[in-house]
């Protein structure tokens, strides 16, 4: 059940809304709370630092009396139904929703009936194409998934849901097929560049993490859980192989650079402050093995980017466009 109709965008308000469906949803059915002992829970929730107001707690508590949630007298308010208050979503956020579930990647995720019944509750959102407000200029064209890609998708999402290693035959860059790989996923990501997936692994023989695109993965298995001892022991080994300094950068918005740059690295930790109105300064946390694959991402950007540390990482762009000119 949701409290219909509430478009409240500002943070401090959503903040409150959200303390008061964690408070609505704690109350038991018939259960009575005094109007000030409702607002003395939603203040812990969102720390007393947070504006309050009473105007919007008492529109609250109207609207849930509206749907039937709560019933109120003499400033004491009871709970009345047995279902649990979720958190309405925004017209900007239906808009949002309907576009996403018209996208091909949805498949991924959802069945298709399942897909087809949340458009008819869409049906009254207004329909507005975000790929004529967007410019994808740079971007690679959106993909189509058939029925095995999306089946491999769905195992290796469970595998790293439920910690579980996986067997697999894997083709690397060169076409060449590597037959009963047995890894452990942790991690799927999304180039927005190249527009495909990627499976983050741990190779335990090798003690590294690596990359694979999921589109070379096939004939997967699911294979025996591994203990919270051993994930933890992963994810710190996983730490330790990070660069210990960032890639720190200036990008000068030629071009639309700034935009493009997120776009490119958008699958790695980064810090970004504005130095200027057209320059940020950026800093790119990555694992060592993913070194010559930004570096080359980064060259692409030519005057629009300065790296300024560290210094292994300059070194190498100044052999790299050397190497360029000597061909040349």
């Amino acid at each position: 059940m949701a409290l219909y109709e509430i478009e409240l965008m500002n943070q401090y308000h959503n903040r409150h809304l959200i303390a008061f469906i964690i408070v609505l949803n704690s109350l038991k059915t018939n259960e009575n709370i005094s109007r000030y002992e409702m607002i003395d829970h939603i203040k812990k929730i969102v720390t007393e630092n947070s504006p309050y107001s009473d105007e919007l707690i008492d529109t609250l508590i109207d609207k849930a009396c509206e749907n039937n949630i709560l019933a109120i007298s003499k400033g004491i308010i009871r709970r009345i139904s047995k279902e649990t208050v979720l958190l309405p979503m925004t017209l900007q956020e239906k808009i949002y929703l309907k576009n996403i579930l018209k996208s091909p990647y949805v498949l991924l995720f959802l069945d298709e009936p399942v897909i087809q019944e949340l458009l008819e509750k869409l049906s009254d959102v207004p329909k507005i194409d975000f790929s004529k407000m967007i410019d994808f200029t740079g971007i690679s064209k959106e993909r189509e998934f058939d029925e095995a890609y999306i089946n491999n998708f769905r195992l290796l999402m469970q595998a790293v849901q439920e910690r579980r290693k996986i067997n697999f035959v894997n083709i690397d860059a060169q076409g060449i097929p590597h037959q009963n790989v047995e890894r452990f996923p942790f991690k799927i990501e999304y180039s927005v560049i190249m527009r495909c997936f990627w499976l983050s692994l741990w190779n335990q023989k090798e003690k590294r993490p690596f990359k694979a695109n999921i589109s070379r993965i096939s004939e997967i298995q699911l294979l025996d859980r591994i203990s919270d001892e051993e994930y933890q022991t992963v994810m710190n080994m996983m730490e330790q192989k990070k660069e210990q300094h960032p890639i720190v950068m200036i990008i000068t918005d030629k071009n639309n650079a700034i935009e493009r740059i997120n776009l490119m690295f958008s699958m790695y930790h980064k810090k970004t402050e504005r130095i200027a109105d057209d320059k940020i300064k950026l800093s790119l946390s990555y694992y060592n093995f993913d070194e010559n694959e930004i570096i080359d991402g980064i060259m692409s950007f030519g005057t629009a980017v300065q790296v300024l540390s560290p210094n292994r990482v300059i070194e190498k762009i100044k052999e790299k466009l050397t190497a360029e000119i000597l061909l040349s």
